[in-house]
């Protein structure tokens, strides 16, 4: 299983969820809040802010007392183009189909992410949603195809470059361009 790791100081964990919080008002219904695209592992760790509009500072605090968040990444696959999260659309084959990676209305592509002493690790996955047969929502860590170069890449924008700083002038942190 594919695991992509950076450094705590060298990924830009507050430009990331921005940049997640905005996807999800872009394919929220009126219904719903930011905080049901946000879905947590363990349910024994506190809730930190708003449970309903969680702030960055609210999540990362949530991550280092050992949260597991879900971020999706694309929306359910409904049998037409699917908004990303970073921006693009993509065309899916039906649901169920043999050739290449497919999943269905009741899912969500996505990746888990966690917080270690050091550093943020996020794993492909998929969320099912739940259905009306009863199946409760749950998260599987698992291959997501071709969403896995495309999660890399989105991961990569928030990659920040080496802090320097000539003597005299304060430290500059700049943001390193997609690969």
């Amino acid at each position: 299983m594919i695991t992509w790791k950076f450094d705590k100081p060298g990924f830009d964990f507050q430009d990331f969820v921005r940049s997640m919080l905005a996807h999800f008002k872009k394919v929220a219904t009126t219904d719903m809040t930011l905080a049901d695209f946000i879905w947590r592992e363990n349910p024994n760790v506190a809730k930190h802010g708003n449970p309903e509009n969680p702030t960055w500072k609210d999540l990362l605090a949530e991550l280092e007392d050992g949260q597991q968040l879900f971020f999706p990444f694309a929306e359910p696959n409904e049998g037409k183009p699917v908004r990303c999260a970073d921006g693009n659309r993509v065309e899916l084959l039906p649901a169920g189909s043999t050739a290449g990676f497919t999943y269905d209305e009741n899912e969500v592509v996505g990746f888990a992410v966690t917080l270690t002493r050091t550093r943020f690790e996020f794993q492909p996955a998929l969320y099912f949603i739940g259905n009306d047969s009863g199946r409760v929502p749950s998260m599987e860590r698992r291959p997501v195809g071709f969403f896995e170069d495309r999660i890399a890449d989105f991961l990569n924008s928030f990659k920040r470059e080496k802090i320097m700083a000539a003597e005299g002038s304060k430290p500059e942190t700049r943001k390193m361009k997609p690969l």
